[in-house]
């Protein structure tokens, strides 16, 4: 769906003038082709920003871990590909003096648009979601836990990007593996993926890691045998949880040995 968007919004001035002005209108424009260097400028710098950011979601989408069912790029970059699309073509609509027709309360219809595509792209999180939670039919998880919060997480918030894009609401663990579920996503980590489990007292927002966490404060640590930094995880008993995760972790390291 962002390459859908990304594409509309590149070709946005375009699709205008195909689908929405009359040729013989459009050759009567005084503005159109020939618009002024002011006007060509800004096309050519709206089709440059949108075209970096589909550079930075590809970026971001890639250095997103395979475990989550689905990236916050791809959850957010339909919509904001979407809102490009109509920005640019209100404006070359208003530069051949075309806007009053196709906008007439664009507001609201940047609202519609907007709120209608970021529901489409939820309700994609929450289908990839439920194929996650089909693999674990009939499971009983020995540990279920709300995260941990406190006020902590704003310092967690400010120094990283992930506690904002994916706030955990339960922990789950079973002999098999974790399951750590969010709002729009879910992520399950077997044990036999898991190299280390450890205590943090303190988030070391000074080395790199991913933050699944709504707390700075008493988290559990796991490191990934093909993932290069570390996770943090922030359940509301981590004494118990890591307990239970490094058990579980020595019984197959010890088995494998």
């Amino acid at each position: 769906m962002a390459l859908v968007f990304f594409l509309f919004a590149v070709a946005a001035p375009g699709l205008v003038d195909r689908f929405f002005v009359e040729e013989a209108e459009l050759l009567a424009q005084p503005t159109w082709p020939n618009l002024d260097t002011l006007q060509i400028r800004h096309q050519f710098l709206g089709g440059a920003f949108i075209a970096i950011l589909y550079v930075a979601h590809i970026c971001w989408a890639m250095s997103t871990t395979e475990h989550i069912s689905l990236s916050a790029s791809h959850l957010f970059a339909p919509t904001v590909f979407a809102g490009g699309a109509f920005l640019r073509m209100m404006q070359h609509s208003h530069y051949i003096g075309y806007a009053d027709r196709l906008f007439v309360r664009p507001g609201l219809q940047a609202a519609v648009l907007l709120v209608g595509m970021q529901t489409i792209t939820f309700l994609i999180a929450r289908r990839r979601m439920l194929r996650v939670y089909r693999r674990f039919k009939g499971q009983e998880w020995d540990l279920v836990m709300a995260p941990r919060r406190d006020r902590s997480w704003l310092k967690l918030m400010l120094a990283r990007i992930q506690p904002i894009f994916y706030p955990p609401h339960t922990f789950r663990a079973c002999p098999q593996g974790i399951l750590i579920e969010g709002y729009s996503f879910a992520m399950p980590i077997a044990f036999e993926e898991i190299e280390t489990v450890f205590p943090v007292a303190v988030a070391p927002l000074s080395s790199p890691g991913t933050y699944l966490a709504s707390s700075a404060n008493h988290l559990v640590g796991i490191k990934l045998y093909e993932e290069e930094t570390p996770f943090y995880l922030s359940p509301k008993n981590p004494d118990r949880f890591f307990a239970y995760c490094h058990d579980r972790v020595s019984i197959r390291a010890y088995a494998d040995s």
